[in-house]
């Protein structure tokens, strides 16, 4: 049996338990920039007991980063931040897996991931990870601070809603950064923690913290909450991805699932039907609907691998179902539509 002891605070909670933090033991997160806020991040992180951390950040430590860079040492002046950083945390938890990647290796380990923590400080590198993100499907949380303020938002368009892009556009603009406009050291530290929490959350299925962006006044010690809307004209996300969710019974998901677990990789092939218009049955292989059903959905495919399908292999017009294998080898269902020369993404979502 697995020894949970090093963290029983968290496993007597409700929300955790053995089976929770055996959840985590078996995540992998992305941090990229190990700044103030990665600094935090990754430590409560690793502390917490996430499986693989995954760390890029391609700057080397300066001494005005110690003021709040918390995870640095005096000593650790003039060393590149990645490797200083693998040092701190395999002393925090040595069971922690942890993985240092270079400013070039991030965006393939996106879809490696199970959730992605933005920390960095600049528009251009928060809108490709953002991107990054939207193609492979990982929930991303993002934080910002700067003077006595800060910002955190999750973007998760599994669960419908808008990502980065939608909220703050590319227009251009210059971020701000510490070394202007300058920074309290508590006030990166809290973003960086809150960004942690809501990793965990994600991880955990506790609460739901997508399409919310906080806003944080330190001078005040006040939270701000505001809603955030899907563009439908986001160059990265798009239209199809804002629309209204389509709803799946779970019982049906099971069903289809389970179907999928016991055929051949590639060999299941099937429709799902409707009655009323809502989600009902499903046929596989040579069953056809009865009189009163309609399809709802082709079941396109059950590849060993998550799969994108081409705008080829999609009917116009149709919803189309593909079962793959991710990659932690659970199989998961995606849904597409055809638009013209391109295969689309839409909001899956299941209900009871």
């Amino acid at each position: 049996m697995t020894d949970y002891s090093r963290y029983a605070r968290q496993v007597v909670l409700p929300e955790v338990g053995v089976n929770g933090q055996s959840l985590l033991r078996d995540s992998s997160v992305l941090i990229v920039g190990l700044g103030g806020l990665g600094s935090a991040a990754a430590q409560y992180l690793a502390g917490a007991g996430i499986g693989r951390l995954l760390l890029a950040d391609r700057d080397r430590i300066e001494r005005s980063n110690l003021q709040r860079q918390t995870l640095y040492r005096e000593a650790d002046t003039g060393r590149y931040k990645v490797e200083a950083a693998l040092a701190q945390l395999a002393a925090l938890n040595p069971e922690a897996d942890l993985v240092g990647l270079d400013a070039s290796q991030w965006p393939q380990a996106v879809a490696d991931a199970d959730v992605v923590l933005d920390c960095t400080d600049n528009f251009p590198t928060r809108h490709a990870i953002n991107a990054a993100c939207v193609r492979a499907r990982r929930p991303l949380v993002s934080g910002a601070a700067i003077r006595l303020e800060g910002q955190l938002a999750v973007f998760d368009l599994r669960r419908g809603g808008p990502c980065y892009r939608c909220l703050y556009p590319e227009t251009g603009e210059v971020a701000e950064r510490c070394e202007q406009a300058g920074i309290l050291g508590p006030v990166v530290g809290v973003v960086g923690t809150m960004q942690a929490l809501a990793a965990l959350k994600l991880l955990l299925g506790i609460g739901d913290d997508a399409g919310r962006l906080l806003v944080w006044d330190a001078k005040q010690m006040s939270w701000r909450s505001h809603k955030i809307g899907a563009d439908p004209e986001c160059p990265t996300c798009g239209h199809p991805m804002s629309e209204s969710p389509l709803v799946l019974p779970r019982r049906l998901a099971i069903r289809i699932l389970h179907a999928a677990q016991t055929a051949q990789p590639g060999s299941i092939r099937g429709v799902v039907t409707a009655r009323a218009g809502q989600p009902s049955g499903l046929r596989v292989g040579s069953d056809t609907p009865v009189a009163d059903e309609t399809v709802w959905a082709a079941l396109w495919s059950c590849p060993q691998t998550e799969a994108v399908p081409s705008a080829g292999e999609l009917v116009p017009g149709q919803l189309s179902l593909v079962v793959s294998l991710n990659t932690k080898g659970v199989l998961e269902m995606r849904a597409w539509q055809r638009q013209g020369d391109t295969a689309s993404e839409r909001v899956l979502q299941i209900r009871d």
